[in-house]
């Protein structure tokens, strides 16, 4: 794609820059893209449907022809001219063209045109116009889409951007992660990619996904890293860092602060309350030592 129409697009459309990592140390930041098969995966879907467009258009041109052949046959084989018509005795049957009984000077007229052909071409050439003008814009929305798909991963957590039109970008926690799925359809094994499927605390069962899956995709529960090469090792790596934060007891920075929150604050309290004793303490010993 050409970079140009690329740049004005990121205008227009306001795609932000390149995603921050996510929490995490700087030396753990690794990036994953989509597979370059997973763009032309998305190409031939582009493809299917420009045809599917291509092909109503045709259907549309043909179900014209059709229209135009049948009303033309009933308007046009009038025979004789209107004033002949005019003069015809009550009740007689006008002379059709072929007719043995026809008179002389008898000449087919044209009545006129079924206006349902006219309505079939109008439509056949805005949708041509639309299949025209759309074609280079949702190639180039195909093209982004792949490019500006970002997978962020750290030793801690988990940041997934994706989407030029509509931009979706969430933060997964590993201390939230429950559960790392493959997912990989006929086609995506013919071009050896997959999707990695993340769910972390709170993205409901297994029934619920299948029974509202088209939902799932917007839960900020279940994240995708989709169209990668290497799902397995991408699992594996983010299992080795699961482990080593339940091996460490860490977790969550935001939950180890909480929960030690409440033991920083009782023993300030006990701090306080020996200073208070030790002052008192000193008291006492003062006042002892002045009645001798």
């Amino acid at each position: 794609m050409h970079e140009a129409l690329k740049r004005l697009l990121l205008r227009v459309l306001r795609v932000p820059p390149e995603p921050q990592p996510p929490a995490g140390s700087a030396e753990s930041i690794r990036i994953f893209r989509a597979s370059s098969n997973y763009y032309r995966y998305n190409l031939v879907r582009w493809g299917l449907k420009q045809i599917g467009g291509l092909a109503g258009i045709v259907v549309l041109i043909g179900m014209n022809q059709v229209v135009d052949f049948e009303s033309h046959v009933p308007w046009e084989r009038w025979t004789g001219n209107r004033a002949a018509g005019e003069n015809a005795e009550p009740g007689g049957e006008t002379a059709e063209a072929g007719d043995e009984n026809a008179e002389p000077g008898d000449t087919p007229e044209i009545v006129g045109w079924l206006g349902g052909g006219r309505l079939f071409l109008l439509i056949e050439m805005v949708g041509l116009a639309v299949l025209v003008v759309q074609a280079p814009v949702t190639y180039a929305m195909v093209r982004l889409d792949y490019d500006m798909r970002w997978y962020i991963v750290t030793d801690r957590s988990l940041r997934i951007r994706e989407g030029v039109a509509s931009i979706r970008e969430m933060t997964m926690t590993f201390a939230n992660v429950q559960n790392l799925t493959i997912e990989q359809g006929p086609i995506q094994r013919l071009l050896r990619i997959s999707d990695l499927r993340v769910r972390t605390a709170g993205g409901g069962s297994g029934g619920e996904d299948k029974e509202h899956g088209d939902k799932e995709s917007h839960s900020m529960h279940v994240g995708y890293l989709r169209g990668v090469d290497e799902a397995e090792k991408i699992r594996d790596s983010i299992l080795a860092r699961l482990r080593q934060l339940k091996d460490s007891g860490l977790g969550d920075l935001d939950d180890a602060s909480a929960a030690h929150a409440p033991a920083t604050a009782g023993v300030a309290s006990v701090l306080a309350a020996a200073r208070e004793v030790l002052d008192e303490a000193r008291a006492l010993r003062g006042a002892v030592s002045a009645l001798r």
